[in-house]
């Protein structure tokens, strides 16, 4: 599990498109989300879109099972 340190430290990930990372097409990167329950994905970038395209959201095309409750305990 990371230090509390990685949550202080950018460059965070409204700051950074994948198509401006060093990941190549076909490469993959460990996502972490939500550092209290630290759910990991792994991602494969499969193409990047030159800007023109109608879609600005993100497309699954696999997943491997299904995605947990993300508060189960809280109020609603």
């Amino acid at each position: 599990m990371p230090s509390a340190g990685w949550c202080v430290r950018g460059p965070w990930t409204s700051e950074v498109a994948v198509g401006e990372s060093d990941l190549a097409i076909r490469g993959e990167m460990q996502f972490i989300f939500d550092y209290g329950d630290y759910w990991q994905f792994d991602v494969r970038l499969e193409s990047v879109d030159d800007g023109d395209s109608p879609a600005d959201q993100p497309e699954l095309i696999e997943s491997a099972s299904n995605a947990p409750e993300q508060y189960p305990n809280c109020e609603k």
